[in-house]
């Protein structure tokens, strides 16, 4: 299939997760995007130029139509896969046009629905009547599990929530070695997070990030905060993951399981066992199968 994707080019944008597994399955792929040279749009700009990636074709950070666009490529598709969040390809496309909410609990995607033949939502608890729930997932041979020395009990990467400084302080003032940062991407996140014991995650709005399945695909004892799309899925709750509802539920579990290292590495197996069929190359050959019938 030849396919067309759009997204914000800068590094662990969640449309690069699908460019690749496209690719990988054999697939044409041509991308389109603003290109940040490999800045991240988080707080400060984090820059990462060893992992800045181009796409085929770099267009403006704007809404962009779908017309002078593809009169600009001399890519002519089966399919548009619109996985950007903040900007779109407007208008009329000549060919089956899609959308894939990578964001939707942070962006309103309602005004680039209106031309799309499907929806695909990267989070349940946020899809509306008639999209497709298309969950995040793993990278494989990068989301890996490295057998490292544990420098520290807790590890979390990412943006700098109260709830979860407030949590992550709190298993500090109990006595655990915490690392909690951001700005670490593919194989610095990848090699930190195998050096901790729990890998810690606390949704922002009732989402689940992918956070949780690249967490369990290192084979780290997950501990996350219980949301709505949780009972969605085959996890269980203390067999593959840890869950929690309040700060004073975490940090008590972060105590436990740091100091009880066979339980934590059983229940971190089945996770990490569990997870193998969770990867984005599944999540992509899902997706075309539905656009095919459309």
């Amino acid at each position: 299939m030849k396919i067309l994707i759009h997204g914000r080019a800068f590094p662990v944008a969640m449309w690069r997760f699908f460019d690749w597994a496209f690719r990988d399955l054999g697939h044409e792929v041509f991308s389109v995007g603003n290109y940040s040279g490999g800045k991240i749009p988080w707080g400060d700009q984090y820059d990462f130029p060893q992992y800045a990636d181009a796409p085929d074709y770099q267009i403006p950070e704007i809404d962009y139509p779908i017309d002078a666009l593809l009169k600009e490529i001399s890519f002519n598709p089966d399919v548009i896969v619109q996985a950007a969040d903040t900007i779109s390809l407007t208008g009329k496309a000549p060919c089956k046009n899609v959308i894939l909410k990578t964001d939707p609990h942070a962006v309103d995607y309602t005004l680039r629905e209106k031309y799309a033949d499907h929806v695909f939502n990267m989070q349940h608890y946020y899809m509306k009547e008639g999209e497709t729930w298309i969950p995040y997932a793993y990278y494989p041979g990068l989301h890996k599990y490295i057998k490292l020395y544990q420098k520290y009990d807790v590890v979390f990467s990412g943006l700098q929530y109260e709830q979860r400084k407030k949590a992550l302080e709190a298993m500090q003032k109990a006595g655990l070695k915490v690392l909690n940062t951001l700005g670490l991407i593919y194989d610095e996140y990848v090699e930190v997070y195998n050096q901790g014991k729990i890998a810690f995650n606390w949704s922002s709005k009732e989402d689940l990030p992918a956070r949780f399945w690249e967490g369990l695909a290192m084979r780290r004892l997950v501990l996350t905060n219980r949301v709505p799309d949780l009972k969605l899925l085959d996890f269980k709750d203390d067999i593959d993951y840890i869950g929690f509802d309040t700060v004073d539920e975490a940090v008590e579990k972060a105590v436990y399981y740091s100091c009880h290292p066979k339980e934590r590495e059983a229940i971190a197996y089945r996770g990490w066992k569990k997870v193998k069929e969770h990867t984005y190359h599944k999540r992509a050959e899902e997706m075309l199968s539905i656009i095919e019938k459309l």
